[in-house]
């Protein structure tokens, strides 16, 4: 069901947890690797980020027309990880706003027909701060992460607030 980040049962499984982490250069970086190591070996962990990657379909840089969505595809994931959204808050992204909701969703659609059971997680994007490479905090704050919130509770998916654990830490200050 919808809400905050529930915790996956990896004895339920008879193979290792095939886990997906879809995102932007956030996911790109060391922390899935982070989350392997945390998990342990009864876990997969596949980093599907992409630098500059967005979920609006018409971005400058769509996450589903990328060979790394067709490839968490094909994995099949039993969780995912979609950690999308603040590219999307770029004025030339944002402009399409009105698509983000649907393009959301379908993202969300096609997981669930590649493995109907896969357990989803949205991720509210992290703070940005100084407005760096065009990305707009105060969208990321009031536009972008109400939308997510929406998303997940009308698709039964989680949620893990990045923003909440990263507000005020290390230069993350939710501010343009």
């Amino acid at each position: 069901g919808a809400g905050e980040s529930k915790p996956v049962n990896a004895a339920a499984y008879k193979d290792a947890v095939k886990l997906a982490c879809i995102g932007d250069s956030i996911t790109c970086g060391p922390y899935p690797g982070m989350v392997k190591d945390a998990l342990g070996s009864k876990w997969d962990v596949t980093n599907f980020g992409v630098s500059g990657a967005t979920m609006l379909r018409k971005g400058d840089k769509a996450f589903n027309k990328l060979g790394q969505f067709a490839q968490a595809l094909e994995k099949k994931p039993d969780v995912v990880t979609i950690a999308l959204g603040t590219n999307d808050s770029k004025p030339g992204n944002w402009n399409k706003k009105a698509e983000f909701e649907a393009d959301y969703k379908a993202m969300i659609e096609e997981l669930r027909k590649a493995n109907p059971k896969v357990i989803i997680y949205c991720c509210l994007p992290p703070p940005a701060g100084g407005n760096k490479w065009a990305i707009n905090g105060e969208v990321i704050k009031n536009e972008v992460i109400p939308m997510i919130q929406k998303i997940a509770a009308d698709t039964k998916c989680n949620t893990i607030d990045l923003y909440k654990a990263m507000e005020g830490k290390n230069g993350f200050s939710g501010r343009d």
